[in-house]
């Protein structure tokens, strides 16, 4: 789908739209649905995740001696987004991970997560823990002005209310009947946003994502992760080679972003001094006419600033990544 029209209530309230809305690229203006991410609210479909809960009593001591983040540290209510590592400390899962008084909840991308409860499920032995997929969906609520419209939409007084949790750039919340959840968000002035809105935000907070700069073989400092690390406490999965390079090495390449007067290629080399330094990994429009984009690039040509080439002959700049989640 590329629009749903200007009355989204009627959209899905209509018969069969339950989760189309995470395929909808826009709903009718990407530009404003940007600027609503970036400067009030934007309320985002995300269907391409999925949720689990972790209960039982070591729920919170189970997680925090496999994941990079301080996961007992997490208040009801709050998430936290934290790391699945191989054990050679390469990133394998990026997931949110919110608490509620009784529960754990883990967020991310539908099939790395399946993957990574798999995987942690394989620690549980005898530990009271429970891993156990939820039938809600994953709805995002991004924006300065989020908190307000939280309040105001007091959705906890719906039928089914969503389990909401605090993050940095808003709120997640895990809903059981989206559609009410949307609807009730919109009527109080969240502001629709499509895939095509998100990926422009994604690419400009420079966030990997899976299948294009998340390989499965990246350290978390090359995708520019560390506050999802905490390097303070002794045990996470891959945690020696982590804290080997945190505190003695270095990366050879790092997360960028990307500007260019033209839209860019994913998949197109990046030249500096005729040498190949990295490779376009996710592409969208930005800001006016100027496209953004994503890539890996060697350290030595990842500061702000620095001027490259694509393989076409096209100018592409280094910037700063935008403020937030």
């Amino acid at each position: 789908m590329t629009s749903a029209g200007a009355d989204l209530s009627d959209f899905l309230s209509s018969p069969g739209t339950e989760g189309v809305a995470g395929a909808v690229a826009t709903f009718g203006d990407r530009e404003a649905e940007y600027r609503a991410l970036r400067e009030s609210a934007g309320v985002l479909w995300r269907a391409d995740e999925r949720a689990y809960c972790v209960r039982g009593e070591e729920r919170a001591d189970f997680l925090h001696r496999l994941l990079t983040a301080d996961i007992k540290g997490i208040a009801a209510g709050a998430c936290s987004t934290s790391l699945l590592l191989d054990n050679k400390g390469r990133v394998q899962l990026v997931l949110e991970v919110g608490a509620t008084p009784d529960e754990l909840v883990a967020v991310g991308p539908t099939a790395e997560l399946e993957a990574g409860m798999e995987t942690l499920a394989r620690y549980i032995l005898r530990s009271d823990v429970e891993i156990a997929p939820l039938e809600s969906a994953v709805i995002a609520l991004i924006g300065p002005a989020a908190d307000v419209l939280m309040n105001a939409a007091e959705l906890s007084t719906l039928e089914c209310p969503p389990q909401a949790f605090r993050a940095s750039w808003g709120w997640l919340l895990v809903a059981p009947a989206p559609v009410d959840t949307w609807q009730r968000l919109v009527a109080e002035g969240a502001v629709p946003a499509g895939l095509d809105a998100a990926e422009s935000l994604r690419i400009a907070q420079r966030r990997a994502r899976s299948g294009s700069e998340m390989t499965g073989a990246e350290f978390p400092q090359e995708l520019r992760l560390e506050a999802a690390v905490d390097f303070e406490k002794g045990c996470y999965l891959g945690q020696e080679t982590v804290a080997r390079i945190h505190y003695r090495g270095q990366v050879n390449r790092l997360l960028c972003v990307l500007e260019s007067a033209a839209m860019l290629r994913v998949g197109e080399a990046l030249l500096a001094e005729e040498k190949n330094v990295g490779r376009v990994t996710s592409v969208a429009p930005g800001e006016g006419a100027n496209g953004v984009g994503l890539a890996l690039v060697a350290r030595d040509f990842s500061d702000a600033g620095t001027k490259l080439t694509t393989e076409s002959g096209a100018s592409v700049a280094v910037i700063e990544a935008s403020d937030g989640h």
